[in-house]
C-alpha cells in the first residue's frame, strides 16, 4: 500500500473521498458511460504507459486516435524529443513505419489496450465495493474509481474518468505486492469534435497507401514471435495462433443495437467429435462474448464436436427457455445464451458466418489482454 501511494504522489494524482459522497455518480453508471467514450472520442494526447508484458518499462507516446480505430503513435524519448519511428494502427493492423520503410507487426496493439481498458472497467461495475472518489489527473477534473482485490481477481484497479466527457485519462493496476502491472496516463490531452478533424487529424496523420499498395509476397513483416516492438514498447506476440487449415468459429454479422463481439476465448478444453470416431479425434470450443451497452452479455458457444448435439438439442427444446438457442450451421454445433428474447437470439445465431480475419485477430487481442490480467491475478 505504501508504494501504491507513493506512486499517487509522484505522478500527480490527487483523491480524497469526499463527505458529500452521495452527489457523486455510482461506479455502474461511471462504467458505462467511460465505455462508450473510449470507443467513440477522437484525441490528441502525450501519454505514459507501460504493461507486464513489455517487461514493465514505462513508455512516453505522443498518440492520435481517429475514433474508432485508427492510431498514430510517435515514441517520444524522456526529454520528449520524437524518436525515428512511428506506428499507424487501423481496423486491419499495426505498421511500423521507419524513416520511409513499412513493416506490418505480428498483432495490433492499441486496440488490445483498448480492450484491456474496458475488461478493467467492466471489473469495477461487477463488485459493490468499488469507492467512487472525486479526484485530479493533471489539471483535469476526475472522478475515480478504485476496486482493492477480491476473491479470483487478486489485482487492485484504479481508474481516473474525465468529469466533462468520462473519457479514462488514467489506469493503474498493481497486483499483490504492489507491482505495476497495467498504467496509463494522459499527461496532456486535447479531444477533437467531428468539426475539427480535418484540421487536427488529417488523412495524411494515418495513410498507408505506400504500403498497401505492396503485393502481399513483398510486403516486409515482423516475426510472429518477435519478442517486443522494438523501442515502441508494443506487446510481445502470444502463443501460437491457431493453424491456417485449422476451423475457426463463425462470426455474427447481426448483433441487436449496442451489442459488439469484445472477446473470443479458445476454452481449451476439447469434446470428441464421435463416441464410434476410430479416429477419437477432439474438437476445440470456443466462446464468444458479445456485450451490450450496459453491460449484458451474450455468450455464443461453437463447437464441431457430435456429441454434443443431442444434449444442445433437448437444451433448446425445453418450454420457456428463452434465454437459450441451439442450432447447426455449416458443421458447427452452436449454442447462444443471454437475456434476450428467443427470436433475437435466433436472429443473432441466423446471422453466424465464416469471418476468418475478424476472428483471428480478436483471438490475438483476448489472448493478449488476459495475459496481462494473468500477471496481475498472480
Amino acid at each position: 500500500m505504501r508504494r501504491l501511494l507513493l506512486l499517487l504522489g509522484v505522478i500527480g494524482l490527487c483523491a480524497t473521498r469526499v463527505a458529500y459522497a452521495g452527489k457523486l455518480p455510482h461506479s455502474s453508471e461511471l462504467v458505462n458511460e467511460s465505455i462508450k467514450a473510449l470507443r467513440s472520442t477522437s484525441y490528441v494526447a502525450t501519454m505514459r504507459f507501460l504493461s507486464s508484458l513489455d517487461g514493465g518499462d514505462e513508455r512516453l507516446i505522443e498518440i492520435k486516435h481517429l475514433a474508432p480505430d485508427l492510431y498514430r503513435v510517435q515514441p517520444l524519448s524522456g526529454d520528449g524529443k520524437r524518436a525515428d519511428e512511428y506506428f499507424v494502427e487501423n481496423a486491419d493492423e499495426l505498421v511500423r513505419v521507419y524513416r520511409g520503410n513499412y513493416m506490418a507487426m505480428p498483432v495490433r496493439q492499441f486496440a488490445v489496450n483498448d480492450a484491456l481498458t474496458v475488461k478493467f472497467l467492466r471489473d469495477l461495475s461487477q463488485t459493490t465495493d468499488t469507492a467512487v472518489l472525486d479526484g485530479q489527473v493533471g489539471e483535469r477534473r476526475v472522478y475515480i474509481l478504485r476496486r482493492d482485490p477480491v476473491k479470483g481477481r487478486n489485482y487492485t484497479i484504479t481508474v481516473g474518468v474525465d468529469r466533462q466527457n468520462y473519457f479514462p485519462l488514467y489506469l493503474l493496476v498493481t497486483d499483490s505486492d504492489g507491482s505495476r502491472q497495467v498504467y496509463f496516463q494522459m499527461e496532456s490531452i486535447s479531444f477533437v469534435s467531428e468539426k475539427q478533424i480535418a484540421a487536427k487529424l488529417p488523412d495524411s496523420d494515418f495513410d498507408l497507401s505506400s504500403f498497401d499498395g505492396q503485393p502481399q509476397q513483398q510486403r516486409v513483416r515482423a516475426p510472429g514471435n518477435a519478442a517486443r516492438m522494438e523501442s515502441s514498447g508494443a506487446l510481445k506476440a502470444g502463443a501460437a495462433m491457431p493453424a491456417a487449415a485449422q476451423p475457426l468459429p463463425l462470426f455474427p454479422i447481426w448483433l441487436p443495437k449496442g451489442y459488439e463481439v469484445e472477446a473470443i476465448y479458445s476454452l481449451g478444453c476439447q469434446l470428441r467429435k464421435s463416441s464410434s470416431d476410430s479416429g477419437q479425434s477432439d474438437a476445440e470450443i470456443y466462446h464468444l462474448e458479445a456485450y451490450g451497452p450496459t453491460g449484458e452479455l451474450i455468450s455464443i458457444f461453437q463447437t464441431l464436436a457430435l456429441d454434443s448435439r443431442d444434449s444442445l438439442g433437448k437444451l433448446a427444446d425445453t418450454p420457456g427457455n428463452g434465454g437459450f438457442v441451439a442450432v447447426e450451421k455449416d458443421g458447427w454445433t452452436i449454442a447462444i445464451f443471454g437475456d434476450l428474447k428467443r427470436e433475437t437470439l435466433m436472429r443473432v445465431a441466423g446471422s453466424l458466418s465464416s469471418d476468418r480475419d475478424k476472428v483471428l485477430k480478436l483471438l490475438r487481442q483476448t489472448q493478449r489482454r488476459d495475459e496481462i490480467l494473468e500477471d496481475a491475478g498472480n
